[in-house]
């Protein structure tokens, strides 16, 4: 009976894992960047949200208008140079760290001058501008 259980629990987190919706981007709607630095690491999905992580905490991070998720939902087409990126690839891009541990940028400010809306499920208190990817060889 166990196994039967174990197995039956397999099956079916499989199966929200396969049916689950496709992670969120939050794509600007105007194309501004605010302040900037590079980054190196890697862009994964968490909580169905695209992130980044930083200092062991996920930041929700805002896309160019033009990137897209490949239609396989395993990750991202860059429109600026057509690069097509893996979650969990190592990557280089611009970055602009919004806020950090609730510091910097209000949600309402990021909101307003980005033209986005953060998602429920995405952090507000970590909040990065990424753009211009390239992959790490």
């Amino acid at each position: 009976m166990r196994i039967f259980l174990l197995g039956l629990a397999t099956m079916l987190t499989s199966g929200c894992v396969a049916n689950g919706r496709p992670p969120h981007l939050v794509r600007i709607a105007k194309p501004l960047f605010g302040g900037e630095a590079g980054f190196t690491g890697t862009v994964e999905v968490h909580r169905g949200c695209v992130v980044t992580m930083h200092n062991g905490k996920p930041q929700t991070v805002l896309f160019d208008s033009d990137v897209a998720l490949v239609p396989e939902g395993t990750g991202f087409r860059d429109g600026a140079n057509a690069e097509i990126l893996s979650f969990g690839q190592r990557i280089h891009a611009g970055a602009a760290v919004l806020r950090e541990t609730g510091k910097g940028w209000s949600l309402k400010d990021i909101q307003a001058f980005f033209g986005v809306k953060l998602p429920p499920n995405c952090p507000k208190d970590e909040v990065v501008r990424l753009h211009d990817f390239t992959p790490v060889n």
